[in-house]
């Protein structure tokens, strides 16, 4: 005796008919949709991340002028040597940098109406730099020095307050002063600013 019959081509048909309806027939997605559509998923995430870079990190342009007016500004310094002659300031900034004496850092040095505060090592994006607070006539100005990292040559002028930070290039160092916008013009003069 058989039981099921082999001709059949399906349910619905022949013998064992089935008790279940066949759902609607929809046509496939065209193709151009498929591809619309992964296209939007993956621009927005894309613009999520990148979003939310932006957010999470923030911007480290001018991260030199940035550092010099906070230690401008900052109530205390720990100075490495405080007050010291031009022959111990040339020695500590070829010491900070493992510079040879031909290749030291534009540091201006001390006399006339120019004496050295004091002077520190910092660290500015994981490279050394050199703090050196100077005070020209009355005011103080506060340089900040390190090799350049960045490509060509740039300038930086901001105002914070009274005091005007001025930053630039000079050969491989990137140099920073800050002090009183006041006294700027005699400032540029006496430290050699471009």
């Amino acid at each position: 005796m058989k039981l099921v019959e082999t001709d059949t081509e399906g349910p619905g048909e022949g013998v064992g008919e089935s008790l279940v309806e066949p759902g609607p027939v929809t046509p496939p997605r065209p193709e151009h949709r498929r591809a619309m559509t992964s296209m939007v998923l993956t621009l927005s995430v894309l613009t999520v991340t990148v979003v939310a870079i932006y957010l999470r990190f923030p911007p480290r342009r001018n991260q030199v002028v940035t550092t010099a007016i906070s230690q401008h500004r900052a109530e205390r310094h720990d100075w490495e040597l405080a007050a010291p002659s031009a022959d111990k300031l040339e020695g500590w900034a070829i010491g900070v940098f493992d510079a040879n004496p031909s290749a030291r850092p534009p540091l201006p040095m001390p006399g006339g109406r120019i004496s050295v505060i004091g002077v520190k090592r910092y660290e500015i994006l994981a490279h050394r730099a050199a703090v050196v607070r100077y005070r020209v006539g009355d005011d103080e100005v506060s340089l900040v020095v390190q090799r350049a990292h960045d490509v060509p040559p740039r300038t930086y002028e901001q105002r914070d307050g009274d005091d005007l930070a001025l930053g630039w290039r000079s050969g491989p160092w990137t140099v920073v002063a800050i002090g009183p916008m006041a006294t700027a013009p005699f400032l540029q003069k006496a430290l050699g600013i471009p």
